[in-house]
């Protein structure tokens, strides 16, 4: 598959991948020669590095053009699936399969920016940030014209992902916490 017809996606993602390993290493370098600790400094730089590649991997699975509808510009600004999951038994399977996979490309960054940052280690902070990279991606959608649709639906589960994310993240952390403890 090709993006535009130019670049294969692939070599998109394996230059992204590249560029993430040289970023988290040159980091980890520079946070272990500030005296940050160096499990610290390991901690936070491979947890940058999930974060970053969270997103360059949920911008290429978002951002890849769809080669039936490239160039369209689709909005739907109606949260419409969640109501047509309790409406129409017919279209129902396919309706719960995208709010799903919107919601589990969301799951790793509840998981990753719980354990990151400690302004989002609360639910409110966390939907926030969620909700704005979602509207971001779904506005990149809309202008480059990949033809895909830009929806509040994919919004709202990818927003329910990371909160779903986040409350695990909690779970097994309070979880450890007392395992160790014992």
């Amino acid at each position: 598959m090709t993006g535009g017809g130019s670049v294969p996606v692939s070599v998109i993602a394996a230059g992204a991948a590249l560029g993430c390993a040289i970023v988290t290493g040159t980091a980890l370098w520079v946070r272990r020669h500030r005296d940050d600790g160096s499990r610290r400094a390991a901690t936070r730089t491979l947890l940058d590095l999930g974060i970053g590649l969270w997103l360059v991997s949920t911008l290429v699975v978002t951002l890849t053009p769809d080669p039936v509808s490239y160039a369209r510009r689709i909005v739907v600004l109606t949260p419409s699936g969640f109501g047509k999951v309790l409406t129409d038994p017919q279209g129902q399977s396919a309706i719960l399969a995208e709010i799903a996979l919107n919601c589990l490309l969301f799951v790793p960054f509840g998981i990753l920016a719980r354990a990151r940052w400690r302004a989002l280690r609360r639910p409110i902070p966390l939907i926030v940030a969620a909700a704005a990279i979602s509207v971001g991606i779904e506005g990149m959608q809309f202008a480059l014209a990949v033809g895909r649709t830009t929806s509040t639906d994919d919004v709202l589960a990818n927003t329910l992902g990371a909160l779903l994310g986040w409350a695990a993240a909690g779970v097994v952390g309070a979880a450890w916490r007392r395992c160790s403890r014992s």
